[in-house]
């Protein structure tokens, strides 16, 4: 779990800056940082709900 919430900071970090830095929410970095985003963000979900349940 430590590692997802890691990995959860560094991409948000990351996709945060990026767009600072181009201005442009459609730029294709941006979306495919977004996507990595939500993908490790399920996995997360999905891992938090099999522990507590």
């Amino acid at each position: 779990m430590v590692y997802l919430e890691q990995r959860i900071e560094h991409l948000r970090a990351e996709l945060v800056s990026l767009v600072e830095h181009t201005g442009n929410f459609i730029d294709s970095r941006v979306l495919s940082l977004s996507q990595e985003l939500d993908e490790v963000l399920i996995e997360f979900h999905k891992r938090l709900h099999s522990v507590v349940a």
